[in-house]
């Protein structure tokens, strides 16, 4: 987990440096706390999931989020849904508890595999801005891209 987490990291201090006037030390501690987060959530999603039905574990996760981000909005007046975001939004959750299902079931069968294929979705989104909406990639985001290319055949290579 320490591997998987300085890696993105690394890639954000990065380009916080590479950004004119973003280089700050807060960017850096922000993007490695986020980053070590996002393994820790992984790991322990896919810990419970091994122990506990993927309902409790894909409830547990919304419920921390409900009660960590929208409840703090709503109570100081600060969540505004306008009328065209509601299916975005609906959608969105949508998918997200889906790909949390989809990550305890994969877990159970290897939880080091399923970690990092769901990592690949910073990837896919960078892919998809590109085909669906003709984004410019940048040569960094090309590096990380690469790097990611290179980092998940290692990995197979090693696991074969």
């Amino acid at each position: 987990m320490g591997l998987a987490s300085t890696s993105p990291a690394a890639a954000a201090a990065e380009v916080a440096a590479a950004l004119p006037g973003r280089g700050r030390p807060t960017a850096v501690i922000l993007a490695a706390t986020a980053a070590v987060a996002f393994g820790a959530s992984l790991y322990a999603t896919g810990r419970a999931g091994a122990r506990l039905p993927s309902s409790w574990v894909v409830l547990a996760a919304r419920l921390i989020g409900a009660l960590a981000l929208a409840l703090p909005l709503a109570v100081r007046g600060r969540l505004r849904l306008t009328r065209p975001a509601v299916g975005l939004v609906i959608g969105s959750g949508i998918c997200e508890v889906v790909g949390f299902y989809s990550y305890t079931l994969g877990s159970r069968h290897g939880l080091a595999i399923a970690a990092v294929l769901s990592s690949q979705f910073a990837v896919l989104a960078l892919i998809g801005s590109y085909v669906l909406f003709k984004e410019r990639l940048h040569r960094i985001q090309l590096a990380g891209v690469g790097c990611v290319i290179v980092g998940v055949a290692l990995l197979s290579a090693l696991r074969a």
